[in-house]
């Protein structure tokens, strides 16, 4: 290869070097979701109907949209090849579902036909940058656990994580909109880390 062309090739390299490294890298998801350790093994119980039960607040005068974040959940679940009972049909057939984060009496583990109850624990919802940037810091535990009376824990982990809004809030419609998308999006970044169900053959 002579000057002129070794010249050339070079020449044509560094611009395809520096746009590839302009190029942002894949967000890699569910870095900040921890999973803690459970007795329970989620793949041999393969759980399909889940109780989304309603949301449990860490700390009084937390302000959490629990109903938007209730409903995620559910979208998340759905996502991950899960079935979650109609939240409406939970909540009639629980008179009185959580209180204080306790399950009353009236409700009797199985007695709706479920495989496995979601558990979701707000322990922070800061809003303090909402108004100026769309920016909400989360930290949120969640427990799938199955419905015997013993509720042993299928998978539980924990994620505390800022979450930045401001580029979709200029094509959400209302705030409402963009708080069911903001809440969904934590959801799914939660639910990175629960295997998605199986439904081969042979899967129950």
């Amino acid at each position: 290869m002579n000057v002129h062309r070794i010249l050339l090739v070079t020449a044509l390299a560094v611009p395809a070097l520096v746009i590839t490294a302009c190029q942002p890298l894949p967000k890699q998801h569910g870095l900040s979701v921890q999973t803690l350790p459970v007795e329970g093994r989620l793949a041999t119980i393969n759980p399909n109907d889940v109780v989304v039960a309603p949301i449990e607040l860490a700390e009084e005068g937390l302000v959490v949209p629990v109903r938007l974040l209730r409903q995620a959940a559910v979208g998340s679940l759905v996502a991950r090849r899960y079935a979650p009972l109609s939240l409406d049909f939970i909540d009639a057939s629980i008179p009185e579902a959580l209180a204080g984060g306790v399950l009353e009496a009236s409700y009797r583990p199985g007695s709706m036909g479920e495989d496995a109850v979601l558990r979701t624990i707000v322990h922070g919802w800061d809003t303090s940058l909402w108004s100026l940037r769309k920016a909400l810091t989360v930290d949120i535990e969640c427990i799938l656990a199955a419905p015997g009376g013993t509720g042993q824990e299928l998978w539980h982990v924990r994620m505390s994580q800022r979450f930045d809004f401001e580029k979709e809030s200029h094509t959400a419609a209302t705030e409402s909109a963009l708080m069911a998308l903001a809440t969904r999006a934590i959801t799914d970044e939660i639910c990175t880390k629960l295997p998605q169900r199986s439904v081969g053959p042979g899967a129950h």
